[in-house]
């Protein structure tokens, strides 16, 4: 900073309109340039003596001696400059060339550490020996003499003030760089999304968050400079009210929602608070400032899967409830109804028509004890038996299952998977159940020479390693209108379906730290089960004294 001169002084207009103004105020006017102007006959004939005495005086204190580097001949260069500083100040042209060289002849006494005081002491004393020597000289009338070192006075005055404004530049820049440096420290270490845009949308600024949400790295591409392309029109609209309204400045607006997605798809909900304020441009000065709205986003996508699970378990435990106070007398309903089935079969011998409608009766008993059993599973709270496996091994022995089971032929998979996957820490048991349900799923749409792909693979994902498995179908896909309700309690568009697959599998697959989703579109649908490397060591639902519903307890 100490070497950017010309950035830290005042831009030209202003600083000759500054010199103007003093000059107006302390009353140097045309005429006492005149009598500057004819002194300087006077002048120059004691500037020697007047330059010697003032560095004689300045070397016998340590705080002015200390600036001086260089000896001797240090201070020849400086008796030189003192000499032409004083030749320029009697010249009587005191435009824009000469202001600016009178600012940075104060700004190199801040680059040099003297101390403002000792600058305003050493022009007075200047200007004391300059006076006493020119009455010496005088050979004029009085009242000229008079009028000649009042006006001298007053330029030597205006010079010392421009001096002291490049200190005071100094001193204002200083306190805005230790602002900026504690504001910078704040905005980067703050666990918050920080940025500040334009009236257009444009990012001025920002922090690593946001970087780290939108591109998973400490600094954002060069390509995205806009809120507009990672928050939508919609979500946009609701930030501009931001600039819209009138405030006072620190007023702080908010919050607004909005949903931000990442490089990766994921879309993360972002709580906004923003305010309007004012930036510095990289080279402080006191006027160049930019009204710029300051937003602080806290991503809340987490804390809203939390709530919607305490809502969810709530609804669960009651349904849970309810199914537990039923199951005993319910299991010895189905049983009876089932003996007393199989007792009429027995009777009813060879009358094929009584026993088609028995039959139906047993089918009909068979799937309301089925749906019961789902709602039973679906309400009770998830327990994991976590152990490091590889997902292919699981997804190779769900397949194998399949096949066994006579759902499909082996024919219709086809599994796809690296050979250095790493190892998951999962529940083996809860795994296969996703997979079957997803790959049941598939089955059902896909056409049968078009074999389900099972696709395995893994990859990084902002601070941790996750392994994905992708179960993809040729079917007609979902329809639009049901695809933001397929993993809704109860919703199916199947006439024999309970709406509880999906969920069920979605919950195991979070009870383990990790994500399903379904991508549809006319041709196919895509399930993707996101598990992390590093999963969970145990399940957000508490394991004791819950009976394992997926072991028949």
């Amino acid at each position: 900073m100490k070497s950017c001169d010309q950035d830290l002084m005042p831009a030209a207009e202003e600083l000759l309109k500054l010199y103007r103004e003093l000059s107006e105020y302390v009353g140097f006017s045309a005429d006492d340039v005149k009598l500057c102007i004819a002194a300087w006959g006077i002048v120059q004939t004691f500037v020697p003596e007047l330059v010697d005495d003032f560095y004689t005086e300045v070397l016998k204190h340590p705080e002015c001696q200390a600036v001086i580097k260089g000896g001797s001949q240090t201070v020849c260069r400086l008796k030189k400059t003192l000499r032409k500083w004083l030749e320029e100040l009697f010249a009587g042209t005191y435009d824009l060339e000469f202001v600016q060289q009178r600012w940075l002849v104060g700004w190199r006494h801040v680059n040099i550490g003297l101390a403002q005081v000792w600058t305003a002491v050493s022009l007075s004393r200047l200007r004391d020996q300059l006076v006493r020597r020119l009455a010496n000289s005088w050979q004029g009338p009085v009242e000229e003499f008079q009028r000649t070192a009042s006006a001298i006075t007053r330029l030597m005055d205006l010079d010392l003030a421009i001096i002291q404004n490049a200190y005071h530049t100094e001193s204002v820049a200083n306190y805005l760089r230790s602002e900026k440096g504690f504001n910078e420290a704040i905005i980067d270490t703050t666990q918050a999304i920080v940025m500040a845009i334009d009236d257009s949308g444009r990012i001025v600024r920002e922090n690593v968050c946001l970087a780290r949400l939108i591109s998973d790295s400490v600094e954002l591409p060069a390509h995205i400079d806009s809120i507009h392309q990672f928050i939508s029109q919609e979500d946009v609209s609701q930030l501009e009210g931001l600039w819209s309204e009138p405030g006072d400045v620190g007023q702080v607006f908010g919050p607004w929602l909005t949903r931000v997605t990442s490089k990766h798809g994921q879309v993360h909900t972002i709580r906004w608070f923003g305010t309007n304020t004012s930036l510095m441009h990289d080279q402080p000065v006191t006027s160049r400032r930019k009204d710029v709205h300051l937003l602080v986003g806290h991503d809340i996508t987490d804390l809203l899967d939390a709530q919607r699970r305490v809502v969810q378990q709530e609804r669960l435990a009651a349904i849970g409830q309810t199914m537990a106070g039923l199951a005993h007398e319910s299991r010895n309903a189905f049983q009876r109804s089932q003996a007393a089935l199989e007792t009429l079969t027995l009777e009813l011998g060879d009358q094929t028509e009584a026993l088609e409608l028995v039959g139906r009766i047993q089918r009909a008993n068979d799937h309301l004890l089925h749906l019961y059993e789902e709602v039973l599973q679906f309400a009770k709270p998830v327990r994991l038996e976590l152990h490091r496996c590889c997902l292919r091994d699981i997804a190779t022995t769900t397949c194998q299952h399949l096949v066994q089971a006579g759902i499909c032929q082996s024919r219709q998979l086809d599994i796809q998977a690296p050979e250095d996957l790493p190892q998951v820490k999962v529940d083996p048991f809860a795994v296969e159940q996703v997979l079957r349900n997803l790959i049941e799923n598939a089955l059902v749409v896909s056409p049968k020479d078009t074999p389900v792909l099972v696709q395995l693979g893994f990859s990084s994902q902002r601070v941790s390693q996750v392994v994905q498995i992708e179960i993809v179908d040729a079917g007609p896909g979902i329809d639009a209108a049901h695809q933001e309700r397929v993993f809704e309690p109860f919703f199916t568009t199947r006439s024999r379906g309970s709406g509880l697959g999906l969920p069920i599998a979605r919950r195991l697959v979070e009870a383990h730290g990790g994500s399903l989703d379904l991508y549809s579109s006319p041709g196919g649908t895509r399930a993707v089960v996101t598990l992390p490397v590093v999963a969970k060591t145990e399940s957000p639902f508490n394991p004791e004294d819950q009976p394992d519903h997926r072991r028949g307890e």
